[in-house]
């Protein structure tokens, strides 16, 4: 082969070669560098996501301090845990906060030696509804004293929660 080439006149073998070079860009190109440029696209979607629920969880962080800051009044408080007070009354509280936001409670019991704390868990629910049941469910009255956020195995924004709550 190295023979056959060099018996070539000059200008043939720039023509080969060049050839060669062309061939050899386009095998790089196709074989390379255009499947790692579909990956950073992917790679930039996933970033971009990833970025939009961090901010959403921010914005929600941020509501849920200022809501925390504010101080209810006294008589709201006094009656809403009046209202409150049996583990019944917080479960049906609980499970009717949580159908407004898409949830499902996987389960609610009361915590065993604790009167008034009541135990509530919900399977593969997406994190922003999670976060907006849980400031709804403050703003209504009920004390969080547990909380677990837990992402899922599928990765795709869902999370398991279990926490404790207290009127």
């Amino acid at each position: 082969m190295k023979h056959w080439f060099l018996s070539q006149p000059r200008r043939d073998q720039l023509v080969l070669l060049l050839g060669l070079l062309c061939v050899l860009l386009s095998l790089l190109w196709f074989a390379v560098l255009g499947p790692l440029q579909g990956a950073v696209k992917l790679s930039d979607a996933r970033l971009l996501t990833a970025l939009n629920e961090l901010a959403e969880v921010r914005q929600l962080v941020t509501v849920i301090r200022n809501q925390q800051q504010a101080d209810t009044s006294a008589s709201t408080d006094a009656l809403l845990s009046s209202s409150l007070s049996t583990p019944t009354s917080a479960a049906s509280l609980l499970d009717r906060s949580a159908a407004e936001f898409g949830l499902r409670l996987a389960a609610v019991e009361p915590v065993s030696g604790a009167s008034d704390e009541t135990t509530v868990r919900v399977r593969e629910a997406p994190v922003g509804s999670v976060l907006q049941w849980l400031y709804d469910v403050e703003s209504n009255g009920l004390r969080i004293s547990q909380l677990s956020l837990t992402p899922t195995q599928n990765g795709a924004g869902q999370v398991d929660l279990a926490m404790r709550v207290r009127p």
